[in-house]
């Protein structure tokens, strides 16, 4: 899910020229193809991918043969990696007013809110882990580093900050 991290400035411009006629007079084509690759070939790609945990949950795990996956492969994404996506799909769901992204939005965020808690040293703040299990494909998984760190943790914070704004999960 790694093209998130493309798909989502482009699908900031792309709002941007839909709410503007002036921009969308120059540059509304090339929006156009953009939304469309961005809708038809890159975020469907990822369906096979996407797990319903049940209760509005939902997350994507890492492709099976997936080179870069390794011995990750078949197992829940880290949230930084899936959360991207969830951007994306809010991103979409404002532009082409469809509930089902939104939806496809609103079940990653909430995956990651489960994970949430509050920090022991400042009650006001919140902690969580760089990866969380989902099921039972992450069983024997061990990962070095529980806490978030910074660099990662970055995206997790724009993804709920966006919920935020749309009014999806985090209020």
């Amino acid at each position: 899910v790694h093209e998130t991290m493309g798909a989502r400035p482009i699908l900031k411009f792309i709002k941007t020229v839909k709410s503007d006629s002036a921009l969308n007079a120059i540059y509304g084509t090339k929006a156009d193809e953009y939304l469309d690759f961005i809708e038809d070939q890159l975020l469907p790609k990822w369906d096979a991918y996407y797990t319903d945990l049940g209760g509005g949950n939902g997350v994507y795990l890492v492709p099976t043969g997936n080179r870069s996956g390794g011995s990750f492969s078949g197992r829940t994404l880290p949230h930084n990696q899936y959360l991207v996506a969830a951007e994306c799909y809010l991103l979409l769901g404002d532009i082409q007013s469809n509930s089902t992204y939104t939806a496809r939005a609103s079940s990653l965020l909430n995956f990651f809110k489960s994970k949430l808690s509050t920090n022991s040293a400042a009650s006001t703040a919140y902690e969580w882990p760089y990866w969380s299990w989902a099921g039972s494909w992450d069983n024997g998984l061990i990962y070095g580093s529980y806490e978030e760190d910074s660099s990662h943790g970055n995206l997790d914070v724009s993804a709920a900050i966006m919920g935020y704004r749309y009014g999806v999960v985090f209020s």
